[in-house]
């Protein structure tokens, strides 16, 4: 009988190993040489590690944790030479560090007529890293070559406007001589609404901005403008 019972384990282990899902990695090239890496279940579910990684460079520029198709866990963000930018926990839904050399970059409001959540409500936070997001958003910059002057950088501030339900519009503001311009910005890479966690105060979400400011290369190559920071 504890023959039988102890074969009927040996069993019922054998198809539950069968049945065990075997991550497989997936990657996707962001840039020429910059990839995302994820891994995925037998049902295509996102779970493991994640990472962004520069292949010429030898670089990471995010790593973090999936669990369950939601990201978990420590997420660290990394500026293009390599050292830390931001660092949030999805678990503690906490920003735990930033550069503040990236907070030299941002300007932040709280769009909210209470001085008390003005005061107190947390930075809406960028979940990818910076350089990386002004690459994305390149393309969906249009500015009329006139309006360079001449000029190889033109300065601007892109802002993000983040609603308290996580939706966003984003804008760019620049002046040519005397004139000042400013338009919205059509997304053409809905990836990047996803990518934002909104100002909150006592767990409710708060409407906010987040301004970058930052030139643009008049040189549109391949189609492509480049961002340059500026502080």
């Amino acid at each position: 009988m504890k023959k039988s019972i102890l074969s009927g384990i040996a069993i019922l282990l054998t198809l539950g190993l069968a049945n065990a899902q075997t991550p497989k990695e997936r990657k996707k090239v962001l840039f020429e040489d910059t990839e995302l890496i994820y891994t995925v279940t037998d049902k295509n579910e996102k779970n493991g590690p994640v990472f962004i990684k520069d292949s010429k460079k030898g670089k990471t520029y995010l790593k973090g944790l999936n669990a369950q198709d939601k990201p978990s866990g420590k997420w660290y963000f990394y500026n293009e030479d390599g050292t830390l930018e931001s660092h949030y926990n999805f678990d503690l839904k906490k920003l735990l560090y930033i550069d503040s050399a990236y907070l030299k970059k941002i300007e932040v409001a709280i769009l909210d007529k209470d001085p008390e959540i003005v005061q107190n409500a947390s930075i809406p936070t960028l979940l990818y890293p910076s350089h990386l997001f002004l690459k994305l958003i390149a393309n969906d910059v249009q500015i009329p070559n006139a309006d360079f002057a001449g000029k190889n950088q033109l300065p601007i501030k892109l802002t993000v406007i983040i609603q308290a339900n996580g939706d966003t519009e984003y804008y760019i503001e620049y002046a040519v001589g005397n004139l000042f311009t400013k338009k919205k910005v059509v997304l053409t890479t809905k990836f990047l609404d996803t990518i934002w966690i909104p100002s909150h105060y006592k767990n409710i979400n708060i409407k906010s901005s987040f301004t970058i400011n930052t030139s643009i290369n008049s040189d549109y190559k391949a189609g492509h403008r480049k961002f340059t920071w500026t502080y």
